[in-house]
C-alpha cells in the first residue's frame, strides 16, 4: 500500500464498518451497471482491520436486517423522514445486495442473520466482495483532517495524504468506543459545513438500582415492557427482556431505552 498516497481517487469512503463497505461496493457496482469501468475507489480504517463493529454485532451472530419494516415502527422528528430513507433500499434489495457478495440469510421470526450464524463470515464475505471489485483498503490510517477544494484531501495522523472527487463519512456514532468509534465523524461534518445536532444515547441497556434484577440476572422472558415518566406512558415494547447484575437488557429494553 506505499503507492496510496501518490494518486488521486474517484471515492474515498472513511470507515470500513456495514456502511463504509457497502457504500463501496455498491460505487463500484452501479458504474458497472452504467457500462462504465470501476472506478478508483479508496477506504480508510483506523483500526488494523476492517468491520471490527461488525464482528460484535448480534453477540457473534450478526444480525443483518427485519422482515417487519412497516413505517409505523420508526420515528422521526420529520414525518415523511423514515419513508424517504426506507424506500431508498427495501427489505428484498437488502436481501438482493447481501446474496450479490454471497451472504445466504435465514430467519427467526422476523430477524435476519447470515446462514453461518457467525458475524466473521460476514465481514470475509465483504472483503471478498471489495477485492473483487479492486477496492483498496488502507487499514491504520486514522483521519487527522478533511479539507474540502476542488477535491476532498484527506490527511491522516501518520501524515499520508489522500485526495478524490467524492467522499463518504461513515465512521459510525459515538458508540461502542472500543471498536474505533469515538465520535470523529461529528467534528468533520460540521467543519464541512453540515448541522450536527447533539448525540444523545440510544439503543443502551437500562441501569436500576433494584435488587430483583441482580437477584433474576441472566433471566430471559418475552413480554410486555411498558416505560414510564411521572406516571405517564412514554413508550410500550413486547420482546425479549435479558436480566442482568446491572439492570435490563434485551431487544425489547433497547428499542425502548432510546425514549
Amino acid at each position: 500500500m506505499d503507492d496510496l498516497d501518490r494518486k488521486s481517487y474517484d471515492l474515498i469512503v472513511i470507515g470500513a464498518g456495514a456502511s463504509g463497505m457497502s457504500a463501496a461496493i455498491a460505487f463500484q457496482k452501479i458504474r458497472l451497471l452504467s457500462g462504465k469501468e470501476k472506478g478508483d475507489v479508496l477506504i480508510l480504517e483506523k483500526n488494523e482491520r476492517v468491520g471490527k463493529k461488525v464482528l460484535a454485532t448480534g453477540n457473534g451472530r450478526c444480525n443483518l436486517s427485519n422482515k417487519d419494516m412497516e413505517l409505523s415502527h420508526f420515528h422521526s422528528h420529520e414525518a415523511d423522514f423514515p419513508e424517504r430513507v426506507l424506500s431508498g433500499v427495501t427489505p428484498s434489495a437488502c436481501l438482493s445486495f447481501l446474496s450479490e457478495i454471497g451472504i445466504v440469510t435465514t430467519s427467526e421470526g422476523n430477524k435476519l442473520f447470515p446462514m453461518s450464524k457467525t458475524s466473521a463470515s460476514v465481514v470475509d464475505a465483504f472483503r471478498y466482495a471489495m477485492d473483487d471489485l479492486d477496492i483498496k483498503i488502507a487499514t491504520d490510517a486514522a483521519v487527522k483532517n478533511i479539507v474540502k477544494e476542488n477535491l476532498f484531501t484527506v490527511t491522516c495522523e501518520d501524515g499520508r495524504v489522500f485526495s478524490s472527487d467524492l467522499l463518504i463519512i461513515a465512521c459510525g456514532g459515538a458508540c461502542a468506543s472500543y471498536t474505533g468509534t469515538t465520535g470523529d465523524g461529528y467534528k468533520w461534518l460540521s467543519r464541512l459545513g453540515h448541522k450536527v445536532f447533539a448525540p444523545k444515547p440510544s439503543i443502551v441497556q437500562l441501569l436500576t438500582d433494584n435488587s430483583v434484577t441482580k437477584a433474576l440476572s441472566g433471566l430471559r422472558l418475552d413480554c410486555e415492557l411498558t416505560l414510564t415518566a411521572d406516571g405517564n406512558v412514554v413508550a410500550e415494547q413486547y420482546g425479549e427482556v435479558l436480566f442482568t447484575d446491572y439492570g435490563l437488557s434485551g431487544p425489547a429494553v433497547l428499542q425502548v431505552s432510546g425514549e
